[in-house]
């Protein structure tokens, strides 16, 4: 009852994530191990008419050699393929369900199916990787445009209260005028909360035209 139990619960992606049985052997001890596989086979051969008698003795040869060839996946494994291969999903025994069987049919047909899932965990680990990669550039790209923004607004409201430019009259024009310029390519980078704060700023140096790119942008994310 517990195996069965144990065994309704199971999928292939739960298999990939549990401990190998060669990590249970000191603390459980090799024979126990092999006997729950004994108990596992034993509840699986009724299902499978030509296997239905299957007696004690070759129900433990069978245990002991899936837990050879399973020693290095997990018990879960073991116990998923048999329900797999009650329900016909790991191809056809034809009503037998002996060595042959489980290790041309089942076994290979199983591990199969689990090595496509080890390699569609990898793809979507892979893929999250190079989001948070690309997260993380994306967020630190924003964040130096707006710390030179933040620096340009302040020279650009310096420059307006002392009304006087030091390289050229038109120095502040120009300096406004390219700022203006880019404002619109970096806003749509920025979050809401980046929006609001550098309106704020915008208004208080009486930028009016960046203030209004700013809060055409809010407007246009609502």
């Amino acid at each position: 009852m517990v195996l069965s139990v144990k065994e309704a619960e199971l999928t292939i992606a739960k298999c990939v994530q549990a401990q190998p049985i060669v990590n249970y052997e000191k603390e459980v001890g090799i024979k126990s191990i092999i006997s729950a596989i004994r108990t596992a086979i034993l509840n699986t051969a009724p299902a499978f008419k030509f296997s239905e008698k299957m007696d004690q003795g070759t129900a433990t040869l069978l245990a002991a050699d899936i837990y050879s060839a399973f020693k290095y996946e997990t018990f879960e494994d073991i116990l998923l393929m048999l329900k797999m291969a009650r329900n016909g999903m790991l191809g056809s025994g034809k009503g037998r369900f002996d060595h042959d069987i489980v290790f041309n049919v089942f076994i290979p047909a199983y591990l199969q199916q689990k090595s496509e899932q080890r390699e569609q965990n990898y793809n979507a680990e892979v893929a999250k990787r190079n989001r948070t990669e690309k997260m993380a550039v994306d967020k630190s790209i924003l964040s130096e445009n707006v710390k030179k923004m933040d620096e340009l607004i302040k020279r650009l409201a310096k420059e307006k209260r002392m009304k006087k430019e030091k390289e050229s009259p038109n120095e502040f024009v120009d300096h406004h005028a390219e700022f203006i310029k880019r404002l619109p390519g970096v806003v749509g980078k920025m979050t809401v909360e980046e929006l609001k704060s550098e309106m704020v700023k915008a208004k208080n140096s009486k930028l009016w035209d960046a203030h209004e790119i700013f809060e055409k942008e809010l407007k246009t994310r609502k």
